[in-house]
């Protein structure tokens, strides 16, 4: 008993200590490297050797910079060193990983990654030369959304989705020393208050004119997607919605809701009610306007006008509006930042539905993915007959991909399939 007892004892021990050396041999994860190359997707232009490179890590709303490096004289680059994404991470919500590069006074990005096995793959990156010749720009797709807030004013949401068919970065007209120039201008009309940047928007670099505003992002190759949102106030029971248009328009769509709100127009035609989500609204569309255009909608209030809001009104609505802010985190931010934005301007979209019913907001969130799947068939068509290189259809898809699934996931949240 005493001899087998100590055979028991020196069996422990010795499988204790080979587990020890098997858990002291088990090897860490070898560090990964993101590769990739940068194209110049202007026509006879060379790839850019000597770039500087940012590698950004996006995890939730945060935003940070890893690491720098440059292209070498094919345009080649590497970040090494990097930590793979854990098992519990991934789980979750994985960190991921997109290279900036700043070229010519115009910034662009990669498609963002997980950092896993497959990081060491080569990754393209496309920039473009510059010019400051304007491009001929077209609007795709233009819907004007009209809504009723509750303390009797009117509230636009514009979408718009351009083209830009030049082989260059339009970065604007203007001095040399001129750090921000215009490159798209944005008509408003007259009695536009409470202007509000969104989607492809920023703050830090849009400005505001008599006229309404202008953005100063370099305007790259391709496809497009801006918003912004702002008031009107009917001063009695009848407003007059003119919409000077800046830029030559395929599509043109006024969407309008609210009981008692009628309207009429005689430069667009009336496409009748649309119920969406229960509510009905007053559909009137244009097709091939001129740049220059200015359709005008006359909107009309059936009863008595609104009363004017008091001073607490406001009030009360900026607490709700501060609320709105503090509660809700909006995950979309980070697409932003990926497609060349900058996310600080851009405010975060559940604030938007403050004051507008959540029929309203679905109607927001379908207009915008219709025009991402016409602009995603455009550059589809564009891919198959061999105008644009892969490289080049994949740098245009992927923002579009990552912001098409984020509308269908809030759509869906507002009970929308």
């Amino acid at each position: 008993m005493r001899s087998s007892g100590r055979f028991a004892l020196a069996a422990s021990i010795s499988l204790a200590l080979a587990r020890g050396v098997l858990v002291a041999a088990a090897p860490a994860p070898a560090p990964l490297v993101l590769r990739g190359h940068v194209e110049n997707g202007t026509p006879g232009a060379k790839a850019p050797a000597g770039i500087e490179l940012t590698l950004l890590r996006y995890a939730g709303m945060d935003q940070t910079e890893v690491a720098k490096t440059a292209t070498d004289a094919a345009g080649r680059f590497a970040f090494t060193g990097l930590e793979p994404d854990s098992p519990a991470a991934a789980e979750m919500a994985a960190p991921e990983y997109a290279v900036r590069a700043d070229y010519l006074g115009a910034e662009y990005y990669s498609e963002a990654v997980a950092l896993r096995d497959e990081a060491a793959k080569d990754r393209p990156l496309v920039v473009y030369e510059t010019t400051t010749t304007k491009p001929d720009l077209q609007v795709q797709m233009h819907h004007v959304v009209v809504s009723p807030t509750p303390d009797g004013a009117l509230s636009v949401k514009e979408i718009l989705v351009f083209h830009n068919e030049a082989d260059r970065a339009y970065i604007g007209a203007g001095p040399k020393e001129a750090r921000r120039r215009p490159t798209m201008q944005f008509t408003l009309p007259r009695q536009a208050t409470d202007l509000e940047y969104l989607s492809g928007l920023a703050n830090s670099r849009a400005q505001t004119t008599d006229s309404g505003f202008v953005d100063t992002m370099p305007v790259t190759p391709g496809s497009h997607s801006v918003s912004y949102r702002y008031r009107l106030t009917p001063k009695g029971n009848t407003l007059d919605l003119r919409r000077p248009l800046d830029y030559p328009t395929a599509n043109f769509d006024v969407m309008i809701s609210g009981d008692g709100l009628k309207a009429s127009s005689q430069q667009l035609t009336d496409a009748g009610p649309t119920a969406i989500g229960g509510e009905q609204y007053l559909h009137f569309q244009g097709a091939n306007l001129e740049a220059g255009a200015a359709p005008l909608i006359r909107l009309m209030r059936s009863g008595p006008a609104a009363p004017r809001p008091s001073w607490r009104r406001p009030m009360l609505a900026l607490l709700v509006g501060a609320l709105f802010l503090a509660g809700l985190i909006y995950v979309g931010l980070r697409r932003s930042s990926r497609a060349g934005v900058e996310a600080e301007g851009r405010p975060a979209p559940p604030a938007e539905q403050a004051g507008l019913s959540a029929a309203a907001r679905r109607l927001d969130l379908k207009l915008e993915r219709q025009g991402l799947l016409n602009a995603a068939a455009e550059l589809d068509d564009a891919f198959a007959a061999g105008r644009i290189s892969e490289a080049e259809y994949r740098r245009l898809r992927d923002p579009r991909k990552q912001r098409l699934l984020e509308l269908t996931e809030e759509l869906r949240r507002l009970g929308d399939s």
